[in-house]
């Protein structure tokens, strides 16, 4: 096994959760997405209907959806990559309905909080300790339960496979609002308006091939734990199953059609500042696909230590951070 035998006990071991920790999670959660489902279902006159179901979207107005569609197809590749190969990597692809060049759909992702409204909780709540990794082991009990575990690993194998999307296809802006952490522990990404070529306000803060803060270094064990290692394998497997010549070559004609289609015409932001040509040779390039399976586990671990609380990274969080402050002190003048 990857990561030196470190698993939780079972493949899927579930989070059983004490009442006080039930309570801190509907504080930060609300109303769990099932109980939501069940009543609504109960008490809709077509609740018996065969095939009857319950999705949440955001109403979006003003804004061109067309690239975020775009960005999920990719990642339904990926998802479908890592699915086929029996990985553990964790992607959660989300719906998107552009209903025309500035409004449409995108699903309400149920159980989830954005890193910044927990951090908001946290405040409110005045924990002593307002890490992620402390929130871990008040949410999941003690680092040794099974409970704890469970979360972890859904934290690591999400990380994972994220990762190696935010790696590949060149995502930024990866700031607290636009990831999510799940009632089980997995953090999940959205907002897809910056990849490929194009990059926020072009400043070029967020140099790091992709966002491995110390925070969440530490909700993984530490750098030198088996956990840690566990996560290392999993994006080895993924970048491996991810460069196979079949599967670069879906995710590099897509990115092609779209250039040369509907993106290129409309104006994609992530494809219409470069040919067709040198974005899929750049996307190509990425998968290092003349390398051994050796060399790719050594880049692999350069990816590691180079986005390991990258200096940039927290620049663009603290940038963030001050820009939300001064929205909140400005933001009704």
């Amino acid at each position: 096994g990857a990561g030196g035998g470190w698993a939780p006990q079972g493949p899927d071991a579930s989070l059983v959760l004490e009442s006080s920790q039930v309570k801190v999670m509907s504080e930060i959660f609300g109303e769990p997405w099932a109980d939501q489902v069940s009543r609504v279902r109960a008490n809709s006159v077509h609740g018996e209907t065969p095939g009857w179901d319950l999705i949440s979207f955001i109403v979006k107005s003003g804004d061109d959806l067309r690239q975020e569609q775009f960005a999920m197809q990719l990642i339904e590749v990926f998802h479908d990559i890592f699915k086929s190969a029996k990985t553990r990597l964790w992607l959660r692809p989300y719906k998107i309905v552009p209903t025309s060049s500035d409004s449409g759909l995108i699903e309400a992702i149920p159980d989830t909080v954005s890193l910044n409204s927990l951090r908001d909780k946290f405040a409110e709540m005045r924990l002593p300790d307002q890490s992620l990794a402390a929130y871990f082991r008040m949410q999941y009990g003690a680092e040794s339960g099974l409970s704890f575990k469970a979360a972890q690993r859904n934290f690591i194998e999400s990380m994972a496979g994220y990762a190696v999307v935010c790696y590949l296809l060149q995502v930024k802006d990866r700031n607290d609002g636009n990831l999510l952490l799940t009632r089980t522990g997995h953090i999940l990404h959205i907002d897809y308006g910056y990849m490929l070529t194009n990059t926020p306000g072009d400043m070029g803060f967020e140099q790091a091939p992709f966002k491995l803060t110390s925070e969440f270094v530490d909700v993984m064990g530490g750098k030198d734990s088996a956990s840690f290692a566990y996560f290392r394998e999993l994006l080895v497997q993924g970048f491996l199953e991810a460069r196979k010549p079949f599967n670069c070559d879906r995710i590099c004609l897509l990115v092609e059609m779209v250039s040369n289609g509907l993106g290129g015409e409309v104006g994609l932001p992530c494809v219409a500042s470069q040919s067709t040509g040198e974005i899929v040779g750049q996307l190509r390039g990425m998968f290092m696909l003349g390398r051994s399976e050796d060399e790719v586990r050594d880049f692999v671990d350069s990816l590691i230590q180079q986005s390991m609380d990258n200096w940039y990274t927290r620049q663009y969080d603290n940038y963030q951070i001050l820009q939300k402050t001064f929205s909140g002190m400005f933001g009704n003048w």
